[in-house]
């Protein structure tokens, strides 16, 4: 059994003390104002919570992107190197089509990465509810739960209302 990285996106909401806490990775979404494109970025890299929703106050007009091709490629393919399996804990696909997008570079990857797994996972939900489902991934991993043990449970338990939220991440 391969290790695997457990991998969300920008919509989880989890904070770097919990993502280094599980050694959750994410990868980035956009988000375009005033025409530009900038970093989702869960720590705020580029603007501030203000900053942000203060363009928001003044009428500037934001839409979100999915996860681009770049993002998934290059994240993919790093972890891929390092000889780790991919988990990927999706935005609801109601929401976004990152996780299509994911699984065309996933089976293009597989191409040159015969012996990998990349598992995309559709959370159905997206903020928090993601977030504690990435966490739950990430705990079954660090218990020695395979990559596949992982997906079914995610796959049988990520309606609303399934998951129990560990004390320790409250």
């Amino acid at each position: 059994m391969r290790d695997y990285i457990v991998i969300g996106d920008s919509t989880c909401d989890l904070t770097a003390e919990i993502r280094s806490k599980y050694n959750i990775e994410y990868l980035k979404m956009n988000f375009v104002a005033n025409g530009e494109e900038h970093a989702a970025s869960l720590d705020w890299d580029e603007y501030s919570p203000k900053e942000f929703y203060d363009l928001m106050r003044n009428g500037v007009n934001i839409r979100t992107t999915q996860v681009p091709r770049e993002e998934f490629v290059t994240v993919f393919t790093y972890w891929l190197e390092q000889g780790k399996d991919i988990l990927y804990v999706s935005c609801s696909s109601g929401l976004s089509g990152s996780v299509n997008l994911a699984k065309v570079v996933a089976a293009e990857l597989l191409g040159k990465y015969p012996q990998a797994k990349i598992c995309c996972v559709d959370s159905l939900i997206s903020s928090l509810g993601q977030g504690m489902l990435l966490v739950k991934a990430a705990i079954m991993r660090n218990e020695g739960k395979s990559i596949e043990e992982t997906v079914c449970w995610l796959e049988e338990n990520k309606l609303p209302g399934k998951v129990e939220v560990d004390e320790e991440v409250k």
